[in-house]
């Protein structure tokens, strides 16, 4: 605690000049003396000086006669006579005389009177030369001098200036002799000029020399309250420091909403820059008004013994300069936003400008001399205005009892010109200009995202910085249905988009008209998300127009009004939950909030949505959030609609929902939808655009598409497990021959039936249907035409069209980059590293990713090379403005220096025409506000009752006063530092014109010598000195520096690249200390920075080795610090730019700490070495308080031991002084770095200790399973496994709907529980009873799993049924919490690292980082896994073009598309040739070509020996790869285990047919109710049994069940007959079909049907 002290009144002496003049030359005849015997020598000093007063100039009687009727009073002294005032300065400066005195030219032109005496001139000027530094010191000689450059000291506290001694304070006027010698050379003018008697001329200078006093102001009784009366520089920093946080996550939000389009999106929904401008300046006030109140609720707390920081001091009015500083403060952090569209670029940048903007205010000499630049700095930067206005509110707090709303518009010290009104005022104009500067540049220039408005002014207009090059203007799309029936709502004109001087989108022309339902699709990178962004005004066009509904969006953006837009899940705000953002995004488009309400429960109800309508969206499965997304684009009656595959990552009954939803929301809207799905494209596409390489390649109806591109039919089968595609072949060989088949893919298998053989289709169906069993066949389809050709010819990535050997490619899967696949070469064997060579290509990995991944940071790597020379600049230019102090300037006594004063004149019944009258018209000479107030109370009694009254500038209005009575007494006030001589100079004056007359003057003034101590630059004594800075400096740059690499560290983790590279080999010891290494590496980079720096500029200071190395030492030993401490906070956070904003405001804390600290306790240098107390002992804990003191340590140090080094000093503080100044040179403390007690040694030590703790925290966190400690933990996981066994038990013993779990889910059960060691080896995967809770529900419960080597196992489920989980746990990514899980032998639970080895993961959510490229994130993963350096590019060279990207290794991860990205992931998956691969939904975001690529490769991993586990929602995908399907239950087990014809089995057998209608539902829908009408009497009539499974809009499916009247060769010829009559578009005709009988086992397992 800091102590308050309660002082009483004092009431000071009268000091007699005469005396003091006695005092000061005994005082220093005893230095000299002890000086001389110590060093025995006579050399003198400043501080010893010769006894000698110098005058000049010496050719003038007049003078000689001054200063030799001067000896008398000045005894002790010697007087020389020197020709010139220069050649005075000069010899004093050489000879150390005590002082000088230099009169005016007026004394040299004098002329000798008749009678031989001398005139003297009416005026006397002259100028006193003393030198720089003080010799009659209190407690230090350091920063000891004259301060003429000040007129107030306001370095130093008021406390310090109080109860010193009756002579003054620290400016010692009457101890330095100054005075003495000033009202000596007024005495003798004085009775020279009256040229009386002998005896008369003694009368009168007796009468003058005992009866005037000098005599400091009384004070009142007051408390020195040490905590407010130190932080005068160190509060402002700790309230701008504390700003820090929630202004840069206020940037990171705002950036992050104009990263993710969402700015965009609301700026379409009619709410302009300037409105969402001003809404995230209203929420960012309100959120700083919280942080305020905390605040000043912190500073008005009485922590100190009934004290706070500001204890004297209003609120309220507080409270309102807070408020003020908000405003400008939310409005700097907008304006900083509106420059940045890179979230990380933002929080870095706005860090160093919030920090470098306070820096002006840290130096006084710049806040209180340099007044231009004062102003500047306070009409640019908010934080120096605020740290201005902070120090009135001191000042009012330490002088005036307070701040309190009366003092909003004064000001208590003079020197500061600006009130704290005036600077609120300020504050609000810099809040006006920020905010409509932001308003202005966002809404004018253009960016990469959004479209600019037109710019009408005659400045600042943009346009998108693209180089476009000519694109030939001629049309690429081959086919376009010509169908203009309706009225156009949008028209895409010739648009093309660049990006990198690369088109992503060429030349598109398209029309979308009323009441349309458009289907754009194409391959992954084809342009369709492009072209829909452009559309929805998300990007602005290269080139070419775009209309919506008559308007070019170019010039009106309004067009863009009423549109609905789902961009995936980017156009969602993460921190809204599902109810509000519904209601956001309808309220935005301007409907009432009843009918708001009305329309989220319509959609709430309609989807599963409603169970979650209070989770978050960021808390929802990406299934969920699209359904989210496309509610949001529909809520609000949006007519025109803009959707990307709407239902990706749904499940099949989730899908269903959505797919009712947007066929009861289609009519009388607009639809554009990309996707790549058949299924929705025919469906809901009443025409379908398809885009490849950027450009439009053909438009049309579904029916006109295939009739132009498609012929013929296609016999599809799915194979079981004897199937023999041979004697398949040999089959229809006998219908059609020399047929052969199109593609095999998995368990599908495809044949091309020729037209022309039509009439043989009846008997050749009929043979394959009666022979299936024979031929292992389960299922039996027959489709008349495809879409999926035509997507082949046309949409595919190298298309196919007019190249039937590039179709069949594409159809069996094989990329553009290859001729065949080549298991062999795909997947070719290498020996991997082993040993030390292992390890080596370890630390090559994770420096390469850590080298890699900053230099796509160029920012940080300019910053971590320029930020260290900028810091250093400013402090060492503040030191320079701070040492331009000690060059005193020279200084004449008047009134007229001070912005306004009161005299009071104390009289005592003295006759008229006495010196007070004439002292009443001097002043009342001076101009306003200058003035005189006769008083006839003593003044002691006057100036108390206003001391006491707590009145404003109390000691700054009243400067001096004189008592005319028996006792001339000069009263000067000693808070300001100057007034004893003008006083004394004043009280002359009167005294001269009453016995001389009015027109004899007196003015002295002050020259001081330069400083001769050339190392006056150490001779600094506040505390909070340059030193300190420089360390502040150094030190708010590093720690922000070293704390950078924290984000990648969090993201490393959140986005599980970290969990890839343990899945690829690497160790975690290795990992861990490889990013330690890499930080350490910066650490000494910047330190090294620093540190040549230092030298480069601070060359005397910096040319010791020892303290270089010192000052090395401790910014190495503090950087591992802080980087350690950074490792362990990072396990605390998610959010790496929120951890990182958290993290810096912690360091910057210890940083203010610091500053603070030395400001409140270190009074004095030695105080550095020696105070310690609890709170120091508690806040060295915090790294960077430690490295400060230490970094400040060295400085003082090093300052303290050259200063000791000079004899004079030396001797001086040991000999003179006995070391009771500063600076101590006394051998009891030892001026050396290395110091345990005194030096850094002790620090460093603490320094390691932090490290060491932090180090030991983190291998607990790291290697110590949480739920192994906590008990009631592990207690609560058992209650809900067993709550949840009793479930599966009840639903495996039929207690639910008289189902029973299949026999297989048990028999997989006692498999997982018989498998011994050497089956355990020998088989990739086997797991038994694993389960994991979640939230108090156990999502896996007892699931047991065996996998042998070829087999492919499928998980199917329902969203949230736990499918990504399982492969969590089986990938390690997440701890199971009961059961096993063993990958060739090796368990999770003891040897996880060795397990890993075998498991190659394909996760659902990418774990790739964005900042590299494709190649350099492939050779990291090669270079774990351990494949020699000659093999790696080759490697993944060769599975790069199998999966047919090669084109994109170069490419950075950040601007790929989805689809590639996803099969990026799949090629990490398979790097290593591990036994086991699993899938998370691998096809999930991949167009259908795509798609087909990757499950070649699936089944190529499968043949070459691997397991493979997929998780999927997919069922043909299922059906394509799988050799067993499990369907995994809402109760977290499996509900089904079986092989596909284990499913077929458990069914009957029947017929699926579905019949999709030409569509005219936009053209005449009632036209569609009957066609359709006639259609179902029609199956009615053919096909009794039937029964309609499912219907569309203009497709209907049937079930037939299966007798002996019915064949599949019936149903085909009846369709196929009565098509034309019908309307039919086309059909499809299965027998035994699968995915209904998956829809209904996933209904089965789910959780509402599993409840009784």
């Amino acid at each position: 605690m800091v102590e308050c002290e309660k002082f009483p009144s004092i009431v000071y002496d009268n000091v007699n000049l005469v005396d003091s003049w006695t005092n000061i030359v005994n005082e220093l005849s005893n230095r000299r003396e002890k000086y001389f015997s110590s060093t025995k020598s006579s050399d003198f000093n400043v501080y010893v000086p010769q006894m000698i007063i110098a005058f000049a100039p010496n050719n003038s009687v007049a003078i000689e006669n001054i200063m030799s009727f001067t000896a008398p009073i000045l005894k002790g002294m010697k007087l020389i006579g020197i020709e010139s005032c220069d050649l005075l300065r000069e010899r004093m400066e050489a000879e150390y005389f005590f002082a000088g005195a230099c009169f005016d030219d007026d004394f040299v032109k004098l002329k000798t009177s008749v009678d031989g005496s001398h005139i003297l001139p009416y005026h006397l000027n002259y100028t006193l030369v003393f030198p720089s530094e003080l010799r009659i010191y209190n407690d230090t000689y350091m920063s000891s001098n004259w301060h003429t450059n000040h007129l107030f000291n306001f370095l130093m506290p008021p406390s310090e200036r109080i109860g010193k001694d009756n002579t003054g304070g620290y400016v010692g006027y009457v101890r330095e002799g100054f005075s003495a010698l000033q009202h000596a050379i007024f005495v003798a003018y004085l009775n020279l000029h009256v040229d009386l008697l002998y005896k008369e001329y003694w009368y009168v200078s007796n009468k003058i020399i005992s009866n005037l006093m000098i005599r400091r102001f009384p004070h009142s009784d007051y408390i020195v309250d040490k905590l407010i009366d130190k932080m005068e520089d160190s509060l402002p920093l700790l309230i701008a420091m504390s700003y820090l946080l929630p202004i840069t996550v206020l940037i990171k939000h705002i950036v992050e909403e104009k990263e993710n389009n969402l700015q965009s999106i609301l700026r379409n929904m009619g709410a302009s820059h300037g409105l969402q401008l001003i809404a995230w300046f209203i929420l960012g006030f309100f959120q700083l008004i919280l942080s305020s109140i905390i605040l000043v609720t912190i500073i008005k707390i009485p922590w100190n013994d009934g004290h706070g920081i500001l204890t004297n001091s209003s609120w309220s009015a507080l409270l309102v300069l807070m408020f003020f500083y908000d405003l400008v403060a939310t409005a700097f952090a907008i304006f900083i936003s509106i420059f940045c569209t890179v979230t990380r670029t933002a929080i870095i940048s706005s860090t160093i400008i919030w920090t470098l903007t306070f820096f002006p205010h840290a130096s006084c000499l710049i806040k209180y001399t340099n007044k231009m630049l004062t102003n500047v700095f306070i009409f640019l930067f908010p934080n120096t205005t605020f740290g201005m206005a902070v120090d009135n509110v001191l000042s009012f707090e330490v002088f005036g009892g307070g701040f309190h709303f009366h003092h909003y518009f004064e000001v208590y010290t003079l020197e500061i010109p600006f009130s704290t009104g005036f600077l609120s005022v300020i504050m609000v104009f810099q809040s006006i200009v920020y905010i409509v500067m932001a308003i202005y540049i966002e809404k004018w220039i253009p960016g990469k995202i959004g479209a600019a408005k037109q710019c009408k002014l005659p400045f600042i207009c943009g346009s998108e910085n693209v180089r476009t090059s000519r694109i030939a203007n001629k049309r690429v799309t081959r086919v376009i249905e010509v169908d203009a029936y309706q009225q156009t709502v949008l028209s895409v004109e010739n648009v093309s988009k660049n990006y990198d001087n690369q088109y992503i989108v060429k030349n598109v022309s398209i029309n979308l008209y009323e009441n349309e339902t458009a289907i754009l699709m194409g391959h992954n990178g084809s342009g369709k998300t492009t072209l829909l962004k452009m559309i929805a005004g998300l990007l602005t066009p290269s080139r070419g127009d775009i209309v919506i509904n008559g308007y070019n969006t170019k010039y009106h953006t309004h067009a863009f009004l009423g549109v609905g837009v789902s961009i995936h899940e980017s156009s969602l705000f993460s921190n809204l939950t599902v109810k509000d953002q519904l209601l956001f995004f309808c309220r935005m488009k301007n409907i009432e909030y009843a009918e708001c309400k009305q329309q989220v429960r319509k959609y709430l109800e309609s989807t599963p949505l409603l169970k979650n309508l209070n989770f978050y969206t960021d808390t929802l499965s990406i299934g969920l959030r699209h359904i989210l997304a496309l509610c949001c684009a529909l809520i609000g009656d949006s007519k025109f609609v803009v959707l990307t595959d709407p239902f990706e990552g749904l499940d099949n009954l989730s899908r269903r929902h959505a797919w009712n939803l947007l066929l009861r929301e289609r009519p009388n809207r607009t639809l554009l939808i990309a996707t790549n799905s058949y299924e929705i494209a025919e469906s809901f596409g009443d025409r379908i655009a398809i885009m490849g390489d950027g450009e439009l390649r053909c438009v049309g109806t579904a029916n006109f598409l295939k009739q132009v591109y498609c012929s013929d039919f296609r016999l599809n089968i799915l194979s079981g497990e004897h199937f023999q595609i041979d004697e398949l072949t040999k089959v229809l060989q006998k219908y059609i021959p020399n047929i052969e088949p199109d593609y095999a893919l998995g368990n599908k298998l495809s044949y091309v039936l020729d037209e022309k053989y039509l009439i043989l289709f009846d008997d050749l169906i009929d043979e394959i249907e009666k022979k299936s069993f024979e031929l292992s066949i389960i299922t039996i389809e027959l489709i008349e035409r495809s879409l999926r050709d035509v997507f082949v010819q046309l949409g595919a990535d190298d298309a196919s069209f007019e190249n039937p050997a590039r179709h069949q490619q594409i159809l069996k899967g094989i990329s553009k980059d290859l001729s065949e696949s080549d298991p062999i070469q795909l997947f070719k064997k290498y020996e991997r590293l082993k040993s030390y060579k292992l390890k080596l290509s370890h630390w090559r990995a994770y420096l390469y990713k850590r080298f890699k991944y900053e230099f796509q940071h160029t920012t940080t790597i300019v910053l971590m090379l320029l930020l260290p020379i900028i810091y250093i600049l400013v402090s060492f230019t503040l030191q320079q403005l701070s040492l331009d102090g000690y060059y005193l300037n020279p200084m004449t006594y008047k009134l007229d220096q001070y912005l306004s004063s009161v005299t009071a004149i104390e009289t005592e019944g003295l006759v008229e025409n006495s010196a007070d009258i004439e002292y009443q018209q001097i002043i009342f000479a001076t101009s306003y506000p200058h003035v005189a107030h006769v008083i006839s109370v003593p003044f002691e009694t006057y100036i108390m009752e206003h001391l006491n009254s707590k009145a404003t500038n109390v000691n700054e209005k009243y400067l001096m006063a004189a008592t005319f009575g028996e006792y001339l007494i000069v009263w000067f006030n000693n808070h300001p530092l100057h007034t004893a001589p003008m006083s004394l100079s004043y009280m002359q004056n009167a005294i001269a014109k009453q016995l001389l007359g009015e027109n004899v003057f007196v003015e002295i003034s002050f020259a001081p010598l330069p400083s001769s101590n050339k190392h006056k630059e150490l001779l600094i004594h506040y505390p909070f000195t340059l030193k300190m800075v420089m360390a502040l400096c150094i030190s708010f740059c590093l720690s922000f520096l070293w704390s950078i690499s924290i984000i990648f560290v969090i993201k490393e983790r959140v986005t599980k690249f970290r969990l890839l590279q343990f899945i690829a080999g690497a160790k975690k010891s290795s990992f861990i200390l490889s990013a330690f290494f890499y930080d350490v590496l910066i650490v000494f980079v910047t330190s090294f920075i620093t540190v040549v720096t230092l030298i480069l500029i601070e060359r005397e200071r910096f040319a010791e080795i020892n303290f270089i190395m010192a000052y090395f030492v401790t910014l190495i030993t503090g950087g591992i610090c802080v980087i350690s401490m950074n490792h362990v906070l990072a396990k605390f956070f998610k959010d790496p730019l929120i951890a990182f904003c958290i993290v810096i405001s912690i360091h910057f804390f210890g940083i203010t700490s610091f500053a603070t600290f030395a400001d409140i306790f270190y009074n004095h240098y030695d105080e550095l070495f020696y105070t310690t107390n609890r709170l120091e002992g508690f806040l060295l804990m915090l790294p960077l308080f430690t490295q400060c003191s230490a970094l400040t340590s060295i400085f003082l140090i090093y300052d303290m031991s050259i200063l000791c080094r000079d004899q004079i000093i030396n001797k001086i503080s040991i000999d003179v002084e006995n070391c009771k100044i500063i600076p101590n040179c006394c051998s009891k403390i030892e001026y050396t770095v290395w110091n345990f007690q005194y030096g850094i040694l002790s620090k460093i030590c603490i320094l390691l200790a932090i490290t060491l703790s932090f180090w030991i925290l983190l291998f607990l966190m790291e290697n110590i399973k949480l739920t192994k400690i906590i008990n009631w933990k592990n207690k609560s996981f058992k209650n809900i496994l067993s709550k949840s066994s009793s479930e599966q038990y009840k639903y495996t013993h039929g207690y639910y709907k008289n189902f029973k779990v299949d026999e297989e889910v048990i028999n997989e059960q006692l498999t997982a529980t018989k498998t011994n060691n050497y089956e355990m080896r020998k088989n990739p995967l086997t797991c038994g009873f694993i389960s994991k809770v979640y939230h108090k529900k156990a999502v896996i419960n007892g699931i047991s799993l065996t996998l042998s080597a070829n087999e492919c196992v499928s998980v199917l489920g329902v969203n949230t049924s736990g499918k990504s989980t399982l492969l969590q746990l089986l990938a390690g990514e997440v701890d199971a919490d009961n059961g096993f899980i063993v990958v060739k032998g090796y368990s999770f639970t003891y040897e996880q690292d060795e397990a890993f080895k075998h498991i190659g993961y394909f996760p659902q959510k990418s774990h790739l980082l964005k900042e590299y490229k494709v190649k350099e994130f492939l050779y990291i993963i090669c270079l774990l896994h351990g494949i020699p350096i000659n093999e790696i590019k080759t490697t993944y060279e060769d599975l790069a073009k199998a999966l047919g990207i090669y084109d994109y290794l170069n490419k950075s991860i950040g601007i790929i598309c989805k689809g590639v990205e996803r099969r990026v992931c799949l090629l990490i998956a398979m790097l290593g040739n591990t036994s086991l691969v699993l899938f998370d939904h691998p096809t999930l975001s991949t167009d259908p070509t795509a798609a087909r690529i990757i499950w070649n490769v699936i089944l190529q991993l499968k043949n070459s020996g691997k397991a493979c586990v997929i998780a999927t929602n997919d069922i043909h995908e299922s059906i394509v790869l799988s050799d067993r399907v499990a369907i995994l239950s809402t109760l977290g087990f499996f509900y089904s285990l079986t092989t596909l014809q284990g499913i077929r089995d458990k069914f009957v057998d029947v017929y699926m047919l579905r019949v999709t209608m030409k569509n005219i539902t936009h053209i005449v829908p009632a036209l569609v109710v009957r066609r359709m009408s006639k259609l179902k009497k029609f199956v009615q009539n053919k096909f009794p049994t039937a029964f309609i499974f499912d219907s569309g809009s203009n497709f209907l499916v049937y079930i037939i069940p299966v007798d002996e009247n019915i064949k599949l060769s019936t149903i085909f010829k009846e369709m196929q007959t009565n098509a034309p009559i019908l309307s039919i578009e086309d059909f499809l005709i299965k027998k035994c079909p699968l995915r209904p009988l998956f829809r209904h086992l996933m209904i089965k397992a789910s959780e509402d049907y599993l409840r009784p």
